[in-house]
């Protein structure tokens, strides 16, 4: 059960209508509450980078199943998961697919709307699609989950929120992280064509 002290009640819904957007640099829901109001980022629902991190978690870490990775197993069934920067979701729907029971977390509004009523109940603990920032305490309980997703998100946190949002997932993933981090520059540049910078 989450508290109400975890949970947030309603997060304040930020519209970007801004003539000047923000700079990528900022990072939070500011810019991405920007990019997906006003640019239709990652409007294309059947689209996502999350299939080889999702993958990996279906060989290695089958949902219920026998843990795949040796000595870094050990006897608790793995159930619950946590995609850290779902976008609309797809991933969190597959991974449901599979046997988990999958939540999903992203900064910016518009893509929790969207994976609410595209992807519908995914966990059991409603709902199961929240807003959080990496750098800020997530709306989730301690140990709330035994595996950690996340696939091209990192990229997009400021420098400055590492640190707490690495306290953080820790806080909330029990067993198994699995991250896939771009260590490169945005290569489609529609940061800079937005005139907000790189968004990695």
């Amino acid at each position: 059960m989450v508290s109400s002290a975890a949970v947030p009640p309603k997060a304040t819904r930020f519209r970007a209508e801004a003539v000047v957007p923000p700079k990528a640099t900022q990072g939070g829901a500011e810019v991405y509450d920007y990019l997906y109001d006003q640019k239709g980022y990652h409007g294309e629902t059947s689209f996502s980078q999350e299939g080889p991190v999702v993958d990996m978690v279906k060989e290695f870490l089958p949902a219920g199943g026998p843990c795949k990775l040796g000595k870094w197993c050990n006897a608790s069934p793995l159930t619950k998961l946590i995609v850290i920067g779902c976008s609309h979701g797809k991933g969190v729907k597959a991974l449901s697919e599979t046997g988990f029971d999958a939540s999903g977390m992203d900064v910016a509004h518009k893509a929790v709307d969207t994976a609410l009523q595209v992807r519908g109940q995914t966990c059991t603990e409603k709902p199961c699609f929240r807003q959080g920032a990496l750098g800020q305490m997530l709306p989730f309980e301690s140990q709330a989950f035994d595996i950690g997703v996340s696939s091209d998100v990192l990229e997009h946190i400021p420098e400055a929120a590492i640190p707490e949002g690495v306290v953080e997932i820790s806080r909330i993933v029990k067993h198994f992280l699995i991250l896939r981090i771009a260590n490169f520059p945005e290569y489609a540049g529609l940061g800079e064509k937005l005139g907000m910078g790189n968004l990695h």
